[in-house]
């Protein structure tokens, strides 16, 4: 579909994607990318850029491109209530899938994760939840 490049931080703010632990992209066409829970893309990480890959056939230049925050970002910067999802649930990352034990989401997102968030699992910290349950949406 396309690549991404731009600056890469190294901390998350709104308008970036998460590469690794630390890296994070930012580009001005990160605006048109949105969330959703079932999307018709996906990101691979490439060096310093991000690859969109098309999951289904995008077929209208006025077709939004979705991806899934869940599966490159670990705890987003700013997290929001779902707007495609009933009951609506609230998106903060892939942190927040593991803490709930949401194994159906999770089996379902598992080919799409970028590689790092397998990583990062494994240094989780519980009382991350906390933090969670203090500052809601």
């Amino acid at each position: 579909m396309g690549e991404l490049c731009g600056l890469v931080l190294p901390v998350a703010t709104k308008r970036t994607i998460q590469m690794d632990r630390n890296r994070h992209l930012c580009s001005d066409y990160i605006d048109y990318i949105n969330h959703c829970c079932r999307p018709n893309a996906y990101v691979q990480v490439e060096g310093d850029s991000i690859v969109l890959n098309a999951i289904e056939e995008i077929v209208s230049e006025r077709d939004e491109i979705t991806i899934d925050y869940n599966c490159s970002e670990y705890w987003l910067a700013e997290s929001f209530m779902c707007r495609c999802c009933h009951p609506r649930s609230c998106i903060y990352g892939y942190r927040y899938l593991l803490e709930e034990n949401q194994e159906d989401y999770l089996r379902r997102i598992d080919r799409f994760l970028l590689p790092y968030l397998v990583t990062i699992r494994s240094t989780y910290n519980p009382a991350e939840r906390a933090f969670i349950k203090r500052h809601p949406v």
